[in-house]
Formats: C-alpha cells, sequence, structure tokens
C-alpha cells in the first residue's frame, strides 16, 4: 500500500467538509452522525477522525470554511470608490458566494 500524496490528503478533506456541510445544512448538527458524513463522502469512519478530532471540530472547519471562501470572494472583488458601489460589489460577492455555497451558508443562516 502507498503513501496518499499530499494531493489527496486535501482531496479527502475537501469532500468531507462539502459532505459534512449538506449534513449540517439538512439535518442540524444533534442529527448528523459521523458515520452519514463518512458514508456520504465514500470513506471509513475513522478517515474522519484522520482529520477532525470531533464532530464539533468539523462542524467548526465548516463554518471556518464558508467564511474563507467568502473573504476571498469579497478580496477579488474589484469594486472601490465610492462607498455605495463597493457595498453593491460586496452584495454581489455575498449573493454568489451563497449560490455556489449553499450548503455551507445554510448551515451557517441554520
Amino acid at each position: 500500500m502507498g503513501r496518499i500524496t499530499a494531493e489527496a490528503k486535501v482531496e479527502v478533506r475537501n469532500r468531507l467538509l462539502a459532505t459534512a456541510a449538506r449534513h449540517f445544512a439538512r439535518d442540524g448538527l444533534e442529527r448528523t452522525s459521523i458515520d452519514a458524513i463518512a458514508s456520504g463522502a465514500g470513506v471509513a469512519k475513522g478517515t474522519v477522525y484522520n482529520y477532525f478530532r470531533s464532530k464539533g471540530d468539523l462542524f467548526a472547519e465548516v463554518i471556518a470554511e464558508g467564511a474563507r471562501q467568502a473573504v476571498q470572494r469579497y478580496e477579488a472583488n474589484p469594486a472601490a470608490g465610492l462607498t455605495r458601489d463597493r457595498l453593491h460589489g460586496l452584495a454581489e460577492a455575498d449573493v454568489q458566494v451563497v449560490r455556489e455555497q449553499e450548503p455551507c451558508q445554510q448551515v451557517v443562516i441554520r
């Protein structure tokens, strides 16, 4: 059995975060199980714990990842100058984040 590459680890981690976000958005923190997340991500339950110490840590990372993505969108927004223009640009970026990251945003809203 070969070693897992850094790229493969990132891919598994991202898959776990995306799967967890969908489950947390749909079922909430309490009703979401690590078993369901592992199954949905196509990994063993123990693999989840290789990446995250607990369901709470995974939940916190889902929220943090959503925030990082929102910040990246805002920073990439070329809107500058007048405050009104900048606010409009930021609002457009936020709507785009919500559309693209719907499960994560639902977790935050829920």
